[in-house]
């Protein structure tokens, strides 16, 4: 059985998907960027940015390049995939507050214990099994610093489009399979508070889907907002302080 951080690769044609769909999915990119400006905006709204930022699952470095800005910031990354890793490194090689960005592997959570001051889960936390759910989140909670800030950006299990495109880490989504995780705000915070991280920002968000157009995000994001309060909204923006 393969270690909790490692993934085998069962199917080439994912893999080969996976290493080619920052170059060949333009909209796509253009939707994740949009959102991790949300993101970023929100982070420096509500948190001191200074110290170590870890993207854990950096995919692009997209939300790294949103926070290149933030120069009291030493940027940091990891993915599973080498590939994902090198696109990371090459995007913000000029970027000054860059420190590097990594593979995921048991050596890397032994560099880095109790290393940064902030970290970042986008759509990374929906896809672990619940079977596993405590230990690897008890292994990422070994990454952050006393005090230090972690930031959830995920899904409810409805969330997605039905697509062939998602995360091989797990396959999760691929070929049209639901979330493998329920999540919401309520959830995340009973979880890691159990687990010694205590919740000081919360809400609900709506993203920009793939292939929608912007006049269409907002209309649902007004229509959400007018009538339904944020509670049908099926994304979410979650920060917590370790204690």
């Amino acid at each position: 059985m393969a270690k909790l951080f490692e993934y085998t690769w069962i199917d080439a044609d994912q893999k080969d998907w996976w290493e080619s769909a920052f170059k060949a999915n333009m909209r796509g990119y253009f939707t994740s960027h949009f959102f991790h400006l949300q993101i970023a905006k929100v982070l420096q709204q509500k948190l001191p940015l200074n110290g170590k930022f870890l993207e854990y699952g950096c995919g692009a470095g997209d939300l790294l390049t949103c926070l290149s800005n933030c120069k009291q910031l030493k940027l940091y990354g990891c993915a599973d995939e080498p590939s994902q890793v090198e696109i990371t490194k090459q995007r913000l090689q000029n970027q000054s507050n860059f420190v590097t960005a990594e593979v995921i592997s048991d050596d890397f959570f032994n560099q880095y214990a109790h290393a940064f001051d902030i970290i970042d889960l986008t759509h990374i936390w929906c896809n672990v099994p619940p079977a596993v759910e405590q230990e690897w989140l008890t292994k990422i909670l070994s990454l952050l610093a006393p005090s230090g800030y972690l930031c959830i950006n995920d899904c409810t299990s409805f969330s997605l489009p039905q697509r062939d495109t998602l995360c091989p880490h797990c396959g999760a989504f691929f070929a049209h399979a639901p979330n493998a995780n329920f999540l919401n705000i309520k959830k995340v915070s009973n979880i890691l508070g159990s687990l010694g991280v205590k919740r000081i920002f919360s809400r609900p968000i709506t993203m920009r889907l793939d292939y929608q157009s912007f006049k269409s995000y907002v209309l649902v994001t007004i229509w959400n907002r007018l009538f339904f309060k944020h509670r049908k909204q099926d994304h979410f923006m979650w920060i917590g302080q370790k204690a």
